[in-house]
């Protein structure tokens, strides 16, 4: 038997973002490699943001027909 993750987009969210951070992925040698890189990637906005707390609102009604679908 298989599991498949199902979900439907909302119209719309509304609240607030609390906290959150900025994270890479690199490779180096050593910490002090790594430090050097980072802040060259950081310096030039190349990272990904990551939501860590938040707080909804409010929320509109589900998208009638779409579907996501994840197995």
């Amino acid at each position: 038997m298989k599991k498949f993750t199902v979900g439907k987009d909302f119209d719309y969210i509304q609240g607030h973002l609390r906290y959150g951070h900025a994270e890479i992925t690199i490779e180096a040698e050593s910490e002090e490699e790594a430090k050097t890189k980072a802040e060259e990637y950081f310096a030039n906005g190349d990272y990904d943001i990551i939501v860590d707390d938040f707080e909804i609102e409010d929320h509109g009604d589900l998208d009638g027909s779409s579907y996501i679908i994840k197995k």
